[in-house]
């Protein structure tokens, strides 16, 4: 769960996954197994580790748009 196949077993190599945005990788190898990102932070996918959102305040900026699992804060 939380993982998409890209590239097909074959004869001459093994299977290739990676994580969906909103997930991150929790196994190995690499994309095999993923976990969702916790609240706060985010992956757009392809075995990123999850990122805090950005706090836009502590920039002295206004958030324009809520951080979410798939996505960061935009300030």
């Amino acid at each position: 769960r939380g993982s998409e196949e890209v590239k097909p077993c074959e004869r001459s190599s093994d299977r290739r996954c990676q994580c969906r945005a909103g997930f991150a990788p929790s196994g190995n190898p690499e994309g095999s197994e993923c976990s969702r990102c916790p609240e706060g932070t985010f992956s757009r996918g392809g075995n990123e580790n999850c990122q805090p959102w950005t706090n836009c305040s502590f920039f002295g900026k206004s958030t324009l748009r809520a951080g979410s699992a798939t996505d960061d804060a935009l300030c």
